[in-house]
């Protein structure tokens, strides 16, 4: 089913068709379903929020399934040689799903069967869609539902109620979360990671952004500020090699290196011709 936005999913009602007579069939048949909660239409990459047990299920059936998507996937199997439980419809099996409907919330950053909104200062918005409670906290706040303001302003490389402790990874300005000591995205030079732990590797600058010079011996540069660390190449120069050597003239096909005399440029009818 698709919800048709990202969406809170709290409950699924499905009803399975029946037929006079044959309820128990329906009933085999209907057994060992799985609900999936997934961000596309394929379970792969989809979180299993509810699976049917060994007792046959009946044919209404109203199951709690908490998750966030936009797509909420039935899925049931049966496999050749596989052994089911007692009352597993095997040899004539199908789908016949006569409704599904599904509870919750249209917009993210709210919990419970109200749609209550998350608490206004739960990082990002988002908290727990049972009860509300905030998985961490903005910067400044504490407790399960981020309404403890800490009013002391720690100095730069601490964080916590009492600025206790040191920040975790490496920080932009050394500054960090309050709550968390995490650097919520924000890396120093030379630093990436969901902790700013991890070093640059042929790149450099903040979270990493930049890549090393092409013109740099091996891609290997200072992951601060791109200085190439091991030399140039193609007769480039400069902390960065993206200076020309003037000595130097090459073309695609015949470089000519180590050139000694003066080169001269010649303006003839907007062509340029090179005289050594």
């Amino acid at each position: 089913m698709d919800l048709g936005e990202m969406s809170i999913v709290q409950r699924v009602d499905i009803s399975f068709k029946n037929y006079d007579g044959f309820e128990m069939r329906q009933r085999g048949r209907f057994a060992g379903f799985s609900i999936y909660i997934s961000n596309n239409s394929g379970i792969d990459d989809g979180d299993l929020c509810y699976k049917s047990g060994s007792v046959l299920p009946f044919l209404n059936i109203s199951v709690e399934c908490f998750g966030f998507g936009r797509y909420v996937i039935y899925y049931n199997e049966r496999f050749p040689g596989e052994v089911y439980p007692k009352g597993f419809e095997q040899s004539n099996v199908h789908t016949e799903l006569c409704e599904v409907s599904v509870q919750g919330c249209a917009h993210s950053g709210a919990y419970g069967k109200d749609c209550d909104l998350c608490p206004r200062h739960c990082q990002n918005n988002i908290c727990d869609i049972r009860n509300g409670t905030c998985f961490s906290c903005e910067s400044g706040f504490l407790g399960p539902y981020c309404t403890r303001s800490i009013r002391v302003n720690c100095e730069a490389g601490r964080y916590g109620e009492m600025c206790e402790r040191q920040c975790i990874g490496n920080c932009k300005n050394n500054i960090c979360n309050r709550v968390t000591g995490r650097c919520d995205g924000k890396c120093a030079a030379g630093w990436n990671g969901s902790l700013c732990s991890e070093e640059c590797v042929r790149s450099y600058g903040e979270n990493c952004q930049h890549t090393c010079s092409h013109q740099c011996l091996e891609l290997e540069c200072d992951r601060v500020n791109g200085r190439c660390l091991s030399g140039c190449i193609n007769g480039t120069y400069g902390e960065r090699c993206d200076k020309t050597n003037r000595t130097q003239v090459e073309t695609s096909e015949n470089p000519i290196e180590n050139v000694t005399e003066e080169v001269c440029k010649i303006q003839e009818d907007y062509s340029v011709v090179y005289i050594l």
